[in-house]
């Protein structure tokens, strides 16, 4: 992981003159910068008065500093983290890397075409595999369909033992240790393993019963769901917005979906996390070899699951076990049999749609691949480590750098809006830079910002990743000012009073502010 001497030189030249700004002036508070009285007005308002506030931002046509406002203060930044974690994958593994997925079985085909033997869906962390968001790469054919002409041109007719799914890299289905237990049922929860299909996600579509005074009642659910899985319907009216939670845990087959709906809406989709993807993977494809003829002699399970077995049932080790059961995974491995690789969509355009739509499940898994590929280790820790170490390396220094995962859903990160500026910095003069900026929301267009900032200077121009949850704001991009010039840019607020839209509107004023005279 050895940087090229030229880039390390450009983010010098880049952050020098900050540097010397600081020497000259000794401080790097508001007004020592010269911040503009509108600017400091707002940040006097009663909706920050008890407000962490922090604003850093570079002119990166001079390289001076424009705006300061506790540049060092580690805050919460929400999404806007999934900048730092994308920027890094693109630097790390390359924008045009591909996740891929192996179908293999092990056993013999006979002379009748039965396989004795399993098929195995053999996970390489693909968070995309059967993702909406790339409709026309998966569904233009419908990958399973491709695997199940795949499994049939090797010869295969009946499968004497059971479709497996096998996250391969990493048999647990994790989510990062501080994430809220309230968060981890919900589509914005959703962990992320070795094996991953669907986005980790099913969604519910509710109807309100007129028979039972307009109660919303579960009209479909899709995709399909094991039949194990079940949900509780404890969503009512009532109120004057939508509040909804789906509770539930990794492995847990019971989710509950609670809470209130208007009494305005007559039909609504509600979204949760499933609870074991790789079992969801094998029995999706079970079930489509099923339709088209290629029945299996034994119910889909996983490596997870068949290694619990294995251990409850205590099994003596000189005993031959049957031909249908899956083996150790070490011996499988070594006799296994490729059948088909599905890829993954190129980096840069899953960068595109983590920072767009700000998907948490993609910023994970980009995580844990980095760890994957410093260390040989794919988890969050081992992710954090080599992030944190790429840019120490790069020079930035990572003191006041707190992470707890790669999408910014734990409240336990904490990051300072220098960092982040100094990494927008960084970005600017890589050779990945189009791939990371063409991946940000734009003001009143697109992503995350299409209905926000919709008017002039800030529609068009600013170019940022969003951050939000409860009592945090954070913006962080690039926007031109009135002469043209290039701005990298980040806004971060916690614990302010009022609502997100009054909190978002005294925002806009800072960011106008900073495009009028920036």
């Amino acid at each position: 992981m050895n940087l090229p001497i030229k880039k390390l030189v450009l983010l010098f030249i880049l952050l020098y003159p900050s540097i010397d700004y600081y020497a000259q002036t000794g401080n790097s508070d508001a007004n020592s910068l010269g911040l503009i009285t509108e600017n400091q007005e707002i940040v006097d308002k009663k909706i920050f008065k008890n407000a962490s506030i922090s604003f850093y931002a570079i002119n990166l046509n001079t390289n001076q500093v424009i705006r300061s406002i506790n540049p060092h203060a580690s805050l919460i930044p929400a999404s806007s983290l999934k900048l730092l974690t994308t920027a890094t994958g693109l630097e790390i593994l390359g924008e045009d890397f591909k996740f891929q997925t192996t179908l293999r079985y092990d056993g013999e085909i006979d002379a009748e075409g039965t396989l004795q033997g399993n098929i195995y869906i053999q996970g390489g962390a693909d968070p995309t595999l059967g993702s909406k968001m790339f409709k026309k790469h998966y569904y233009e054919p419908n990958f399973i369909k491709v695997w199940v002409h795949a499994i049939r041109d090797k010869g295969i007719k009946r499968i004497k033992g059971a479709v497996v799914g096998d996250p391969h890299l990493y048999d647990d289905y994790q989510v990062p240790a501080t994430w809220a237990v309230e968060d981890l049922g919900n589509d914005y929860g959703a962990g992320c393993g070795g094996l991953s299909i669907f986005d980790n996600i099913y969604e519910v579509l509710f109807i309100s019963d007129q028979n039972n005074k307009g109660q919303p009642v579960i009209f479909r659910i899709s995709p399909h769901l094991p039949e194990e899985v079940q949900i509780i319907n404890k969503v009512s009216q009532g109120g004057d917005t939508r509040n909804i939670c789906v509770y539930g845990l990794p492995y847990q087959n019971t989710r509950i979906i609670q809470g209130t709906v208007t009494p305005k809406e007559g039909s609504f989709f509600v979204k949760g996390s499933i609870p074991d993807p790789a079992y969801w993977a094998a029995y999706s494809l079970s079930r489509e070899l099923e339709k088209h003829g290629i029945k299996a002699g034994l119910k889909p399970t996983t490596i997870r699951r068949e290694k619990h077995n294995f251990l409850q049932k205590e099994q003596i080790k000189n005993e031959s076990k049957p031909s249908n059961q899956i083996e150790n995974e070490e011996k499988v491995e070594n006799l296994l049999t490729s059948i088909h690789v599905s890829y993954s969509p190129a980096l840069k355009s899953i960068v595109a749609v983590t920072n767009r739509e700000s998907n948490n499940l993609y910023a994970e898994h980009i995580l844990n691949h980095i760890g994957l590929k410093i260390s040989g280790k794919w988890d969050t820790v081992s992710g954090i480590k080599a992030l944190t170490d790429f840019w120490h390396l790069a020079g930035i220094d990572t003191l006041g750098m707190f992470l707890q995962d790669g999408s910014g859903l734990s409240r336990y990160n904490a990051i300072t809006t220098k960092h982040l500026v100094e990494v927008l910095c960084y970005m600017r003069v890589s050779n990945n830079f189009d791939a990371f900026y063409h991946s940000l929301p734009i003001a009143g267009e697109t992503g995350t910002l299409k209905n926000l900032f919709t008017k002039a200077p800030l529609k068009g121009n600013l170019k940022a990743k969003t951050g939000i949850m409860r009592k945090v704001l954070s913006y962080t991009g690039y926007c031109t000012n009135i002469r043209a010039e290039e701005i990298a840019f980040s806004l971060v607020v916690n614990n302010y009073h009022g609502t997100p839209n009054e909190a978002r509107m005294e925002i806009e004023k800072m960011l106008t502010a900073l495009v009028n005279e920036g």
